[in-house]
């Protein structure tokens, strides 16, 4: 899950979904007197496209990913953040190398890194890793492993675990499962670890990317047809209302938690509405570039109190640039004062993209996220992209990559799109995972697109409401009604 304070809460706003941490738990297993507790796992398998890899992970565990270039190397947290299984994909120039050998790599580094070697330093002459446990014969779902374990000092004094478990799938890819924990929680740790990688399986990488390319494809075909008079019919200048909150047993409104709402605008204009600190006396002839923008006034609660956001988008007419500001200002519930600010300014030419963070107490970041050649869909194209599955009447999967605010990235998303009905009644059906990293939310839209109502992996439900229902709702409930800062 990603760390949803500061601009990373605005982001998880703006994309329609608060990404949850938690997965639906399996059937629980009967469980003897004495025996251990048993290890649930996640319904919903986590997928590695880049290796073919899918497994299922603990239950209430969590992934963040970081990125190096195009290469992710995700780590799972685990409940209460008892250990991390880092998920690392090493290749090889040698596709003769052996699990084996590997392993005999790993043990030789981590040994190394508690050790004593010569005045060389050819030879390793002492060491405070133990090695627990060794098997160089697994066999996990036909996929030959190894897995070992060593212990090694902490840095506060206490020792840790470490685990490993070592495949190749392929000849020049390794995978690599690292668990890291406590000593004392290492016996619970490891039980979690193992049932998890029992369930890892891989297909051919060769046949996933041929998956994802079909998708990519049909993504930019559908992108394709989509016309100006399109655009020009769906950017109304209405501002549309949404109201997020998690149900309640009993069904009842009133019962229901509110989370927060949004209201987006689509209009027809001009680069230099981005900016409105600038007045259009100080535009540039770059600013007066026509095209489409977006608008999203957002606020949603937090146990410090409301956290306000808005941001608009702009792209171009031919659909080659974009830029956008996103800000958000987390206010004290009783005294209304800025606890914490931010802001994003990005900005896209072709294929060449940039985006400066600024958040209140610390430094400003420039980033230059990784843009992927084919298949990118822009924010503004994100917004109305149920629009067109509803009016292309296509039913697919699709693939597209886009920035995700949340994970300061170009990650690649999926759409599943369905159809009941027909005619004016016909309901579209839109399966989205943001990430490789989050569930699906599914969402149902009418023939024209409007949305009915989205339902995230969490079990919270988005749906459209008339602002002056959603004000009275919140009224009622005690909740601050004040309005969001107008641009």
């Amino acid at each position: 899950m990603v760390n949803q304070s500061g601009l990373k809460l605005l982001a998880a706003v703006l994309v329609l979904a608060l990404l949850p941490a938690v997965a639906t738990a399996q059937d629980k297993p009967q469980r003897r007197a004495g025996d251990p507790a048993p290890v649930e796992l996640a319904d919903q398998l986590y997928n590695v496209d880049e290796v073919g890899l899918s497994i299922r992970l603990p239950l209430n565990s969590s992934v963040n990913t970081t990125y190096a270039g195009d290469v992710r190397t995700p780590q799972v947290i685990g409940p209460d953040a008892a250990y991390v299984i880092n998920i690392q994909l090493p290749k090889t120039y040698n596709p003769k190398a052996t699990i084996k050998e590997a392993a005999d790599q790993t043990i030789a580094l981590v040994q190394g890194s508690v050790g004593v070697t010569d005045p060389d330093q050819k030879m390793l002459l002492e060491t405070q890793a133990k090695l627990l446990e060794r098997i160089d014969n697994l066999q996990i779902n036909d996929q030959p492993a190894a897995r070992f374990y060593l212990s090694i000092p902490g840095t506060d004094k206490k020792t840790i675990v470490k685990g490993y478990t070592i495949f190749k799938p392929a000849a020049n890819q390794f995978v690599v499962f690292e668990l890291i924990v406590k000593e004392a929680g290492f016996a619970a740790a490891k039980r979690a670890y193992e049932t998890s990688l029992a369930t890892a399986k891989f297909l051919d990488p060769q046949a996933v990317t041929i998956q994802r390319g079909a998708a990519i494809k049909a993504g930019q075909s559908l992108l394709r047809m989509v016309s100006a008079g399109d655009m020009d019919q769906w950017f109304d200048n209405k501002e549309r209302w949404y109201r997020l909150y998690a149900p309640a047993v009993t069904g009842s409104k009133q019962d229901a938690e509110e989370i927060g709402y949004r209201g987006v605008r689509l209009w027809k204009g001009r680069r230099g509405e981005v900016s409105s600190w600038t007045s259009k006396s100080a535009w540039t002839q770059a600013d007066r570039d026509e095209g489409y923008l977006a608008s999203i006034r957002a606020r949603v609660m937090t146990p410090q109190g409301p956290a306000d956001s808005e941001a608009i988008y702009f792209l171009s007419k031919d659909r080659t640039s974009e830029s956008w500001v996103l800000r958000l200002a987390l206010r004290d519930r009783k005294t209304g004062k800025d606890l914490r600010t931010a802001r994003e300014i990005g900005a896209r030419t072709d294929k060449a993209m940039s985006v400066m963070i600024e958040q209140s107490g610390e430094p400003t970041r420039n980033l230059t996220p990784y843009f992927q050649s084919d298949g990118y869909l822009s924010q503004i194209e994100a917004l109305v992209l149920p629009r067109i599955f509803a009016t292309k009447m296509v039913e697919s999967d699709f693939a597209f990559y886009a920035y995700q605010p949340q994970l300061e990235q170009v990650s690649l998303r999926r759409d599943r799109v369905t159809k009941t009905g027909r005619g004016t009644d016909a309901v579209w059906s839109v399966e989205t995972n943001f990430t490789d990293d989050s569930p699906a939310q599914i969402s149902t839209y009418t023939a024209k697109g409007e949305l009915i109502s989205t339902t995230t992996g969490d079990g919270r439900v988005w749906e459209p409401v008339e602002p002056a229902d959603l004000m009275r709702l919140w009224e009622a409930k005690g909740l601050p009604t004040a309005p969001i800062k107008q641009r």
